[in-house]
């Protein structure tokens, strides 16, 4: 099992880039538990969807429950705001916006406001 999660853990952020479009292909055939468990990852690729695997990874996000993507997308927020990192919390912004969970962030429209192309 912890080989298992080493695995999960490091598959888009401790690989390069050319293989995140990979990455996110496995992720894809992962159980829905480990999917849930990749969303971390796949909201890094969201710090510019043009990256390989950032739209496909926003198509598996998208079949996630929101209570389980929630905390995820609360601390990728939280931390691209700590990085002032306006273009990811657009990004994360359109992915909520999109996918009708706005309401579930109004106590984050601080960040969200600062979303910036």
């Amino acid at each position: 099992m912890k080989h298992k999660e080493k695995l999960v853990d490091s598959l888009i952020t401790k690989s390069s880039k050319d293989q995140w479009h990979n990455a996110v292909k496995i992720i894809g055939k992962l159980d829905y538990s480990d999917q849930v468990q990749m969303v971390p990852q796949m909201l890094f690729l969201l710090q510019d969807v043009n990256w390989p695997g950032a739209v496909e990874a926003t198509k598996i996000m998208e079949s996630i429950t929101p209570e389980e993507l929630k905390p995820h997308i609360i601390r990728a927020l939280v931390e691209a705001n700590e990085e002032n990192d306006t273009i990811w919390i657009a990004w994360i912004k359109e992915f909520i916006e999109k996918n009708i969970l706005l309401e579930q962030f109004e106590d984050y429209n601080n960040i969200l406001n600062k979303a910036e192309w």
